[in-house]
């Protein structure tokens, strides 16, 4: 899975999050659905549980949306420099 780099701070509200590098100075700006992932991700959740709790806000989008649009979300976080990689 992936986990936030030591740099990135995150401000959210009920619209969604702000991440800024503090090393690189960029931000990134994330709808509500971004803010959504970002918390379980700090949470320590696992791809899986991840899927499972944007199913459960979100019961009208099929599985393999769902996957497909997380998996293309966290990539671009990964390569941007806002998450690294940590999976085995």
């Amino acid at each position: 899975m992936a986990q936030l780099e030591s740099s990135v701070r995150i401000l959210a509200d009920d619209d969604g999050a702000v991440l800024l590098n503090a090393n690189t100075g960029e931000c990134f700006s994330l709808n509500s659905v971004g803010a959504f992932i970002m918390q379980r991700l700090e949470s320590g959740a696992e791809r899986e549980e991840l899927i499972s709790a944007l199913q459960n806000k979100f019961p009208g989008v099929g599985l393999d949306t769902l996957r497909r649009d997380a998996d293309i979300f966290l990539k671009s976080l990964i390569e941007n420099g806002v998450l690294q990689d940590v999976s085995s």
